[in-house]
Formats: structure tokens, sequence, C-alpha cells
């Protein structure tokens, strides 16, 4: 529980910067936790002040999500748990506590579920551990007297076979050729199953910028070919670049697209950097420790030890443990890969990638693109893992070059600027009147300043003049509309359903529109846990159940229509309105939007 709770409030920090529409929907049932009264807080425990103060941030984070003050609700429900976490660890015998933390986090998953359901969603772009990471961990032991017998073996094969970075076979190098063996095969193996999809194009790029292809092999120590990974320094993508190191390379970092995990830009970052480092150094092995470690700490290295050879530098202590490992891991990287099975590896080979471009001059769901080429999101993202918020930002002054799969171009082209401009994207134009500023604009759609500043690639400290235009990154998108109607199941006509094994109550509410706090409601549950056999109730009797006598009508909604107004129309109560057509009484009418209705006459 206690990986769960943390990993949330990691994903909540990282995305405390992301907007998001306001979910309208039932709040899930708050903890239960009881509440104290003023005059008894002095005699109370510690326990139950504490519970009292978790309680309070509880329900304040459910009345800022209710109003729509989404970045306040996470920084409510973020305090909670890490008051719980803290809780825990002083009292890790009170039982209490860990009843009402593991309440919290599944009541803030639930949050997050349905925010996602409606295209919309707390956390920021899904990000992976780095490889770079597991080095530091990486303790050097000699190698087995079987590997130190086949150095020579290693170092005669070596010396035959084409490497255009010098390669030694040493006992450092053997060490991590062990490593990936055993301790970091899991990780290695990947990496190795990774490299099919970008080796080719990595290789490409690093011969037209001028620098040895073997140094590809330092991405795979960096982060096994994967462009999502994120380190603890904070360094990500294939070429785990620092943000500031990236930008001075020139990529691009914004609230839209990271570009150190576009593999394309980033290599040809990445080789400019190795180059200058090179230039500098006039050694490969020191320019890749200080790729690692910052030429800054290579170079007060050289100054402590008056050495410029990198092995022996490695043995004094003016470097840390992880870029001692680096460069001998990217030699034994290198060695492995020219003949994995030889070592014990079976990577499961992957299909170099291949893709189309064609740019976007406005801003889009990919999610539209996706059933465009008829692949899922997960395709479309693997080809473009620099966009943060699956939005493609192309505007018609900057269009944005995007890939999708190969052989899809022209159907792209015919197709996307049938789609209505408006619900392209879960975003809004807006233009600044006298007396906005950004404070009062992002309250008013719900979203956080700096969120708002960042969408508009500006300063929270921006002074705005009438007539502005900015992005509003919140509202439903056309796509998460056609999805939820297009999804939902008919009712049963019994009026339940039995759970079976592997449904969530998530997943049944999804499954047939019904919100989840209504299931529960119906079903008298206090949690969201069911298990395969139970009968739930998934329609409420209050429902009007229309009879073959009634007329069914199919109402095309049109400008300026609300549920109110259809109702009064055509006689008939917004419960029972709601109910036939598996909305509820918040929902959003778009124009063209069909509804069923029964009716007397």
């Amino acid at each position: 529980m206690r990986r769960i709770a943390i990993v949330i409030i990691i994903s909540m920090a990282i995305m405390s910067c992301s907007s998001h529409k306001v979910v309208k929907q039932e709040m899930a049932p708050k903890p239960i936790i009881t509440q104290i009264s003023k005059e008894q807080s002095q005699e109370i425990s510690d326990i139950e002040r504490l519970l009292n103060e978790v309680s309070q941030l509880y329900s304040q984070g459910e009345k800022d999500l209710k109003d729509g003050h989404l970045y306040k609700a996470k920084q409510n429900f973020d305090e909670a748990v890490l008051r719980l976490l803290e809780g825990r660890e002083k009292y890790p015998e009170e039982t209490r506590i860990v009843k009402v933390l593991q309440d919290i986090v599944e009541n803030v998953h639930n949050f997050e579920l349905d925010a996602m359901e409606e295209g919309d969603v707390f956390a920021d772009e899904a990000i992976e551990p780095a490889l770079i990471d597991k080095l530091k961990d990486i303790p050097y032991f000699p190698p087995t007297q079987e590997l130190l017998q086949k150095e020579g073996q290693f170092k005669a094969e070596t010396s035959t076979q084409e490497f255009d970075i010098p390669v030694v076979v040493n006992d450092k190098v053997l060490a991590l050729v062990e490593a990936f063996q055993h301790e970091r095969k899991y990780e290695f193996e990947r990496g190795l199953s990774r490299a099919g999809t970008y080796i080719d194009l990595l290789r490409q790029i690093l011969e037209e910028e001028g620098v040895p292809q073997d140094l590809v092999w330092a991405a795979m120590v960096e982060s096994g070919f994967n462009p999502k990974a994120y380190s603890v320094a904070k360094a990500k993508g294939i070429w785990q670049f620092i943000q500031s190191t990236g930008i001075r390379y020139g990529l691009k970092v914004d609230w839209w697209v990271d570009e150190r995990s576009d593999p394309h830009k980033s290599t040809r970052a990445a080789a400019a950097y190795l180059r200058d480092l090179y230039n500098l150094f006039g050694d490969w092995y020191l320019a890749l420790a200080a790729y690692n470690a910052g030429e800054r700490k290579v170079l007060n290295a050289i100054n402590k030890t008056g050495k410029k050879d990198f092995w022996e530098i490695a043995k004094t202590p003016y470097l840390r443990d992880q870029t001692k490992n680096y460069v001998p891991a990217i030699l034994a990287a290198a060695i492995v890969s020219r003949d994995p099975e030889k070592f014990g590896f079976q990577p499961i080979t992957s299909a170099p990638i291949q893709y189309d471009e064609i740019d976007i001059s406005r801003y889009m769901d990919l999610r539209l693109i996706a059933d465009i080429c008829d692949v899922t999101l997960k395709d479309i993202a693997a080809l473009n893992p620099e966009l943060r918020r699956n939005i493609v930002p192309g505007q018609k002054n900057k269009p944005y070059q995007l890939k999708i799969p190969a052989g899809s171009k022209q159907l792209v082209a015919e197709k996307i600027y049938s789609l209505p401009t408006l619900h392209t994207a879960n975003l809004r134009n807006y233009s600044v009147r006298k007396g906005d500023t950004l404070y009062k604009i992002a309250r008013k759609y719900g979203i956080s300043t700096f969120a708002l500043a960042e969408a508009n690639s500006i300063s929270t400290n921006t002074i705005l003049k009438p007539g502005t235009d900015l992005i509003i990154p919140t509202g439903r998108t056309y796509y998460s509309y056609a999805r939820k109607i297009k999804t939902k199941n008919e009712l049963p006509s019994q009026g339940y359903v039995i759970v079976k094994q592997g449904d969530t109550l998530y997943g049944i509410s999804s499954r047939y529109g019904i919100e989840m706090s209504q299931l529960r409601s119906l079903n008298n549950l206090s949690s969201s846990n069911i298990y395969p056999g139970q009968k739930l109730l998934v329609v409420s009797n209050a429902a009007t159940t229309p009879n073959k006598k009634n007329k069914v009508y199919l109402y095309t909604v049109k400008r300026g229509d609300t549920l109110y107004k259809i109702c009064q129309r055509h006689g008939v109560s917004i419960d029972n309105l709601c109910s036939w057509n598996k909305i509820n009484k918040d929902h959003t009418l778009f124009p063209g939007e069909k509804l069923t209705i029964y009716a007397d006459q």
C-alpha cells in the first residue's frame, strides 16, 4: 500500500501543472473519519488530531474538485496522503490510519479514472524509470574465473570486429558484462529488444553528424532505448538530457512537447553534445564520462589527479560510482550486442520504426488521428513520444509535423480537415478583455495559472493586453463525447448484472453509463470492492421504464437547447430523459447530438 500511495503522490506532483476540465460527478463516499470540535482538540490524542486534519483536507479537496479548482484539489489530496504516510511511519500499529489511507487512495484513483473517461487526466504523460539509475547500484566484483579465462578470447574477437570507438576488454568491462548477464539481465534484454525499433535511425543520425556510430550504446546504457525513460536526476528520453542541457542543444521543452523524448531530435542534440565534449577532452572515454557526470566534474578530476586517462581517474574518488561504471558499461553493451545469444540473451527483435509525416495546422486530439488511421492511441503516441498531452499543438502560422503510420498520409490529409474545428481538441480560444489577468481567467475555467501560462508559452507574470488570443486547455472533446456515446451498452432488461471475474465497479459503471456513486447507492456498497457472482442493480426504480404504447422520438439537439427546454417541449421529466439516454443531469449537449425520447404523443 505504501508503494501505491507514494506513486500517486509522485504522479500528482508531476501533473500539478497540467490542466483539466471540471469532472462533474457524484463524489465518492468520504473515508470514515471521526470529526471533532475545537473545544475537544486539546484533549484528543495525536492520532485523532491527525485523522481530523486529514478529514478536513480531504473534504476541502472534494469541494475544490466540485467547484472546478482542480489544482487546489490536488494540493489538498497530496497533503492528506502525505500526512497519513508520516502518521503510519510514526504509529505503525494504528489500523485507522491504514484504513483511511486506503480509502483516500481508492477515491482519488476513481476521480482520476472518471477524468480519463472524459478525455482529461490528472496525470501528465506516462514515464518509466531510466536504466542509468541502475548503474550506481552495481557494486564492483572481480569477474569470475570462468569469464577471466575468456578474456583473451574476447580481446581477440573485439580486435577483429569493427568498432568505431576504442573498445578495450579489462576486468571492469568484464564485470559489467556479468552484471548485464545476471543482476541487470531483465533491463538489458528489454533494451536489446527496443534496439530494433530505433538503432538504425540513431546510427544514421550519428553518421550524418560526424560522430562514431557505436556511441549508440550510450543510449542503451542511459535508457535502454526508451523515449519515455525518466531518471532521478530529472533527465529524460533515450539520451537522458536534463532540461537545461537539452534546451542548450536546441530541444524544445514546454507544456505541449518535450523534445528530449523525440528520438530523432534528441539524437542530433546528443551527437552535437558528444562532439563538443570530444573536442574539449580529445578522448572518447573522457567525453562519455563527461556526458554522464558533466564536463566540470571530469575537468576537476583531471586537475586533482593530473591524469588524462579515464581508467586511471576511475581508480580515484573524484568520480562517482555511476560514472565509473558508465564507460565500461557502454563497452560491455557494444561487445554483447554483437552476439547477444552467446551471452545468454534472447531478445525479441522489434521491427525498425517506419512512419510518414504530415503537417497539422491546428490543435487536435491525438485520438482523432488514431481513429482516422484505424490504430490505437498507444500506436500513434509511440510514433510521437515527445507529445506530453495527446494534443497536437499545430497552428496556422506554425504547423506541427506529426508522425503517422506509414502509408496513411493521403487518408489523414483527406479526412483531417472535415472534422469540426471546435471539437478537435479539449481546448477553447479566449480573447482577453479589459481587466483580465491570468489568475482570473484560470480561476474561471478551473485550471492553474501556471498551466494557462505554459499552454500559451508566457510567464505567470505576463500582463495581458485586451484582444490577445489565449488557448484555454479545458472542455470536452468531440472524441470523448463520441466515445462516451459509442461505448455504452444497453441496460439489461432485468435491471441487474452478475459480476464476472475481472470486473470492476468502475468498468461496470462505464459500460452502462452510470455514475460510480449511483452504483454504490443502488447496491448499498461502502467501497468499490465487488466479487464474481455478485448481483448488482444497474437500473434505479425511480426511473420510469417506457411502455410499448409510448411513441419513440429521436430528437436532434439544436443550438441553444438545454435538457430542461427539451423536457418541457416533450412533457417528460429530466430524470427519465437522462435515464433513457444514459446521461447525467450535468451532461453537456452538442448541436447534432441525438436523444431518445419516449412520450405519450
